[in-house]
């Protein structure tokens, strides 16, 4: 009888061991996944402020009209790939 009740308790705490290892290890995981998914935010919203600040530039320093001849070339090549 005294074996399986060593036996029980010996299941018992490397089960408890087994839970709070595991735990740790997921969330170990989780907040690195969380860092690096901070750290792509920052990196694609600081790469959109370039952006736009270069665009908000280039609108300045270009003339209206050749910003719409622009945008309608571009249209335009949109319109000949839909069509082939």
């Amino acid at each position: 009888m005294l074996p399986y009740i060593i036996g029980g308790g010996v299941a018992v705490v490397a089960s408890v061991i087994s839970f709070v290892l595991g735990s740790s290890h997921r969330k170990r995981t989780a907040e690195s996944a969380i860092g690096s998914a901070e750290d792509e935010a920052r990196r694609i919203l600081n790469d959109a402020m370039k952006n736009a600040e270069a665009k908000k530039k280039e609108s300045i320093e270009e003339p209206l009209e050749k910003q719409l001849w622009k945008a309608a070339d571009k249209l335009r090549k949109n319109i000949d790939a839909a069509e082939s």
